[in-house]
């Protein structure tokens, strides 16, 4: 289900000025350095877009004024819907500052936080009740506390064994990276096999999973949702063709990519250069 909207005009001014300086810092880097390293210079200026793509104040606060991003106010909807109709629902963001900033906003929700920051429970084991303030301890509440209706997470920080699907059908990508692998994974975590612990029903099976992807217009979110369908198709083609020989990512994936002390991999040479010739 893809939510696309425009920026408001204040928050659409912003990302403009800020593709116009990329536009003419990448044209002015060495066009002939190493390729690899030209590439690694690319990977930043296209988080800061991503970023400026959902919360302009990210990149400048002043210009961006008072006024929320309209996918703010998307999410804010659909989590005081959520919590009347006695749902859950998972906000899904690459950005730390991003998942705070929502978590501000939703703090009357009693909302759980996963991101790279908040510890594992290294210790726990089952039937015994994790650590409070780890991320199993925050599973447990969006799971288990009926005040809890809102997980906000960093697809990242969820790894596979990960299962919501028994407590939740509902997730918001107020942003997606490039990496098709960490966007699938996420999906996973709502639709899953398996029968519920306590009415042992197949839950996805009874209840369908919807899953809310919000894309500003006119920004690098649509070039995103395009490559992240590329990959996923080309991933299925491989697999159903039997040709398991050859690579399901594109060249340069695994290529680490730090912005403020986010670090992240996904973004390949097809990817670069398809923004490159969006500019």
């Amino acid at each position: 289900n893809l939510i696309a909207r425009v920026h408001k005009p204040q928050h659409a001014t912003v990302y403009s000025n800020l593709e116009d300086i990329t536009r003419n810092t990448i044209q002015s880097l060495e066009a002939s350095q190493n390729p690899a390293q030209f590439r690694r210079q690319i990977r930043p200026h296209m988080m800061h877009l991503r970023r400026a793509a959902t919360d302009p104040s990210q990149i400048d606060r002043a210009a961006a004024g008072e006024e929320l991003p309209w996918k703010f106010d998307y999410v804010m909807a659909a989590v005081e819907e959520a919590r009347r109709e006695h749902r859950k629902v998972i906000i899904w963001s690459s950005f730390t500052l991003t998942l705070l900033r929502l978590e501000e906003l939703l703090l009357q929700y009693n909302p759980s936080l996963v991101y790279g920051g908040i510890p594992s429970d290294k210790f726990q084991t089952r039937g015994i009740k994790p650590q409070e303030g780890t991320r199993e301890w925050m599973f447990e509440e969006f799971k288990n506390n009926p005040s809890v209706t809102v997980l906000l997470a960093n697809p990242a920080a969820c790894g596979e064994s990960i299962s919501l699907h028994h407590w939740c059908n509902e997730a918001i990508y107020v942003d997606r990276s490039y990496n098709a692998a960490h966007f699938l994974q996420s999906k996973d975590r709502i639709h899953r096999y398996g029968n519920h612990p306590i009415t042992d029903v197949a839950t996805c099976a009874q209840t369908p999973v919807n899953y809310h992807i919000l894309i500003t217009q006119d920004t690098i979110d649509e070039h995103i949702d395009t490559r992240l369908n590329d990959k996923i198709d080309l991933q299925e083609e491989i697999l159903s063709s039997g040709r398991f020989e050859e690579a399901l990512e594109e060249p340069e994936t695994n290529v680490i990519c730090e912005v403020d002390g986010l670090q992240e991999t996904g973004t390949s040479i097809t990817d670069i250069q398809d923004f490159l010739d969006s500019l």
